[in-house]
């Protein structure tokens, strides 16, 4: 079939927002109650846009257009908290209760984008501004499948094999549509200048010491290998110049440039969509989606100890079902949608079993396909109603952690020599592992349904709602310990209804909407029964004697069964409290007027209703303070966070194909929930006030903004030169103002086509997708803790100040980014191959992403951790008669010396002299005197590769691919 310029246009990117003012009522089908209409700004990649685009997910392109944000906690809308930005899929809400991991969507599935940065329409619940919609058949017939690598990139390659793919088939009343993405990477991206740190990895055995483990006995002899480290992330040649021959020639061992050893991630999702046509007027639709990331977790301590290696795992899939028709016989019918879906988020973050460790430490490819293999899992150790009793109620002996909490000193870490590469403590050579084991699963069952109709032929309303019910598990519990640990299983629920009317006539639509929330968390909070008849200290009645009050002492207060009579009344010390239910009405008022000849002005005003985080509603509900601290953070029963959304704005078009698009907007939100002290009645404690960290709905944000943004739209070209402003002002204690915002943002994006006329139609024979932007840095606030005047220095921008004084506020230096994809076909046949290259952060910008807290003493944080250091080699040299206390020196030229060294406990320490003479050789001048400027160069290059290799973005990575046709 013939490609018209028409079709040719469709391709262009929607850059701006376009109300639709056309008369008569709009048209009605399964689409309209799917996508976002445009009463509101509306930012869009449509037409398989999303595909063309240098991006490894779907929300990589939106974030070059005005009003959508990103931030290291996601992706903000128009200066929104990033936690609260939800997306939808096919119009059917994907956003998991908890706000955690989404469904990563494969990037040649995803046909259109929108990004909503006005206010939503009723039929969407709050925050899902994120929407995507899945075709349900392909362009034409077959498929298409492409690959792309880096690893011709040298040094800056990261070990990337992407395979991606999409095809089709379809039948006189049935269409199905598949795509897929798979992607290896053999090493996390420490960001820009982590080369110029090195990271080392053992490389065999430097040699083998044999010595008597206490010295003058005359048995107890031991034989221990010392590692060799060689260089992995970094330059080989670093210390070529040193006299040890191994450690100048890096122990024989290939440098993998930007790579980190065992911190490989991989990748996939797969998308399933089709429709068949019951009849004329019905037609039953249906998606399926699967989505999993395995991650190798680098920890450089356990460089030495393959037991405490971690893995974490996200695992993501969507099913539904749904249909779809008309009503009516009328020239304008109606439309309607039913529909149910089964969804589940499921994360784990724990250690790695041997067999699974060693198969995943470089993997081929990268590609992790089996996935990884855990030592605990849902399977080997079941998070079940059992379990929770027994860290409910703090069962000594029972299950409620894979190890013995009696005796844990058996999992205790093994830090036997100083045999890391800079001479120092710190890298375990055996026991384990220890750590946090996280096993969560959300699983949600939706219901939903949504008719429209059309009242007259310039109206239309449409009503609909939906029901979900979550199962939420959750583990979240240090092996050894119970501080801090975390374990639930819950069954919230809510549902909403919705009604919203369309206006549309000649010069103006009007849209008016009323939503209805509703929420209950279905979570019993323990309580305590209040026994003191009078006030401590006092001898005035005490007014809550008899009554529960709220207090986390599920097991520390009295026995399981203990009551306690009270008028005759035996009463149990324990008890629980419902949370209650929570509604929210929410009404909404969109319009655009056209005032001229390609002048629209459009306006709205919205109250919205977002239910609650549930990660913070039921964090700590089991937990007893006395098996963790007061640093513990509990949740409650929290309510919908409201906000007013209203926003102004005006397109104008000034010629055929250029557009300008001004847009005024602002948003107050209150009622969210922030970390706040409250101080509750001990009742172990003869009811003495103690102040404890809850999640309460007390925090309030704002933001004002405005936005213009110049487009320019033909059948071969689209692009877009964007400016936004926005301002946010909030009042949360102790946290980071404004974290998530960038006042000033840039952008500009460019998508062409050079099309080519065929027998067949238009083929493009060249693609081109570039995006550029520059955006101010987020802010931060500077942490500082009066006890140790140092620990927040090592804390990053970030991180939370919890347990910190906050300081003034501070501001990152400022984004800048171009990323840009080119592709070529050899050749005119429809499937003719097509090369492409594909870049990210082309110019090489450095991006700062992170900062320390208190920058101003990160030097005096390493020069402690320097004297810290340098004071473990002293009291050692000195126990060994090797310090020269005039110089600071070590002594280790003496021939044998290493044969009877001990440590500063007195047992054999002979390893511990090799590692002081081999980081003598790699950062001095190997003569076997360790000086104290050679002994400050090892410990700062430790401190460096602890603390700074997290703070720099993306730098330049460039891959290149080709595409075929099968």
């Amino acid at each position: 079939m013939r490609m018209s310029t028409r079709r040719w246009a469709g391709v262009v990117l929607l850059l701006v927002p376009c109300p639709l003012l056309a008369q008569g009522a709009p048209a009605l089908a399964d689409s309209t109650l799917r996508r976002p209409d445009s009463l509101s700004s509306v930012q869009a990649l449509t037409n398989g846009s999303i595909e063309m685009a240098p991006a490894d997910s779907v929300e990589g392109p939106l974030l070059f257009l005005p009003g959508v944000g990103n931030s290291l906690r996601g992706i903000s809308i128009r200066g929104t908290m990033p936690e609260a930005t939800g997306a939808t899929l096919n119009g059917i809400d994907i956003t998991p209760g908890t706000r955690g991991p989404w469904l990563a969507l494969p990037t040649t599935g995803v046909s259109n984008a929108w990004a909503v940065t006005g206010p939503l329409s009723a039929r969407f619940a709050a925050g899902r501004a994120l929407q995507y919609e899945l075709p349900t058949m392909a362009d034409s017939a077959g498929a298409r499948i492409s690959y792309a690598t880096d690893r011709f990139m040298g040094a800056s390659s990261l070990g990337v094999n992407r395979f991606t793919g999409r095809g089709g088939v379809s039948g006189r009343n049935y269409r199905i549509f598949l795509a897929g993405t798979l992607m290896g990477q053999r090493s996390a991206d420490f960001g820009t200048d982590a080369r110029d740190i090195p990271i080392f990895a053992p490389a065999g055995v430097d040699t083998t010491v044999r010595f008597a483990a206490f010295p003058g006995a005359s048995a107890d002899t031991l034989d221990v290998a010392v590692p060799a480290w060689a260089i992995t992330r970094g330059d080989c040649d670093a210390f070529a110049g040193s006299r040890n021959a191994g450690i100048a020639g890096n122990y024989e061992a290939d440098c993998t440039g930007d790579r980190v050893p065992g911190s490989a991630v991989s990748r996939y999702s797969a998308a399933v969509s089709g429709q068949y046509d019951v009849n004329r007027t019905a037609m039953l639709g249906f998606l399926a989606l699967k989505a999993r990331t395995d991650a190798r977790v680098f920890d450089y301590s356990s460089a030495l100890n393959p037991a405490n290696r971690r893995g974490d795992q996200q695992l993501a899939s969507v099913y539904a079902v749904t249909l779809s028709g008309q009503l009516g016989r009328s020239a304008i019918p109606g439309a309607y949608r039913i529909g149910v879906s089964r969804q589940v988020n499921q994360q784990m973050d724990g250690p790695l079993t041997p067999e699974g460790e060693l198969k995943t430490r470089d993997p081929n490819l990268g590609l992790m396909l089996g996935g990884l293999d855990f030592r605990w899992d849902f399977e080997s150790f079941p998070v079940d109603s059992q379990l929770v009793d027994n860290f409910r109620l703090n069962r000594q002996g029972s299950r409620r952690s894979p190890y013995d909490l009696a005796n844990v000193d058996q999992y205790n870490l093994h830090d036997d020599f100083r045999d890391s590469p800079y001479g120092l403590p710190g890298f375990a050579e055996s026991g384990g592992p220890v750590g946090l084991l996280a096993l969560f699963n959300e699983r949600r069952n939706i219901g939903f349904a949504d008719l429209s109709w059309p009242v007259n032929r310039n109206s239309v309303i449409t009503i609909g709602g939906n029901v979900t019910r979550y199962d939420v598990t959750n583990y979240s519990h240090q092996l050894t310990t119970q501080i801090f640990s975390d374990v639930y299983i819950e069954h919230p629920t809510s549902m909403a209804l919705y009604a919203e009317q369309h206006f549309n006539y000649e010069q103006f639509s009007l849209s008016a909407g009323v939503r209805y929330d509703r929420f209950h968390s279905n979570a019993e909070r323990p309580t305590t029964l209040d026994t003191l008849r009078f006030i401590p200290g006092t001898s005035q009645p005490n007014p809550d004697f008899g009554t529960y009050q709220q207090y986390p002492a599920i097991s520390s207060y009295g026995t399981e069964g203990q009551t306690f009579l009270i008028l005759g009344n035996a009463l149990p010390l324990r008890g629980t409290t419902t949370d209650e239910a929570h509604s929210a009405l929410s009404p909404s008022l969109r319009g655009a007027l056209r005032l001229g000849e390609g002048t629209v002005l459009r306006a709205s005003i919205a109250r919205e209703a977002r239910m609650p985080d549930l990660a913070q509603v039921f964090t700590g509900i089991n937990t007893d303070l006395t098996i963790t601290n007061t640093g513990q953070l509990f949740g409650s029963d929290l309510a919908f966070e409201r906000s007013w959304q209203e926003e102004l704005g005006l397109r104008q078009r000034l010629g055929e194909h250029l557009a300008l698009d001004v847009v005024g907007f602002h948003r107050a939100t209150d009622s969210v929930a922030i970390p706040r002290f409250v101080n509750l009645l001990n009742p172990t404690r003869n009811n003495s006030p103690t102040a404890l960290r809850y999640f309460v709905g007390a925090g309030h944000y704002g933001t004002q903004g405005a936005s213009a943004s110049l487009s320019y739209d033909t059948p071969t070209l689209g692009a877009m030169l964007s400016y936004e402003f926005l301002d946010v002002e909030q009042d949360f204690e102790n946290a980071s103002m404004n974290a998530w915002s960038r006042p000033h943002t840039l952008s500009a994006v460019i998508q062409f086509r050079a099309p080519r006329a065929l027998r067949s139609g238009f083929l493009a024979r060249s693609e081109l997708w570039a995006g550029f932007q520059v955006a101010s840095g987020t802010s931060y606030l500077i942490c500082r803790d009066f006890d140790d005047p140092l620990a927040g220095a090592t804390t990053y921008s970030d991180e939370p100040c919890a347990g910190f004084f906050s300081m003034q506020s501070e501001r990152l230096p400022m984004r800048k980014q171009l990323d840009l994809r080119f592709s070529k076909a050899l050749g005119d046949a429809p499937y003719a191959p097509r090369f492409f290259i594909d870049a990210r952060n082309l110019l090489n910008f450095t991006n700062v992403i992170r900062a320390f807290r208190d920058s101003e003493r990160v030097e005096v944080a390493r020069e402690r951790l320097i004297a810290e250091g340098l004071g473990g080699v002293r009291d050692e040299a000195t126990q060994n008669g090797a310090y020269d206390a005039a110089t600071g020196a070590v002594n280790l030229s003496t021939p044998g010396i290493c044969a009877a060294w001990v440590t500063t406990q007195g047992s054999g320490g002979a390893p511990n002299c090799v590692a002081l003479l081999r980081a003598e050789a790699r950062y001095g001048n190997g003569d076997g005197i360790y000086s104290e400027d050679e002994q400050r160069t090892a410990v700062g290059a430790a401190f460096d590769a602890t603390y700074l290799t997290r703070f720099n973005g993306t730098p330049r990575r460039v891959r290149i691919g080709i595409e075929v046709g099968i």
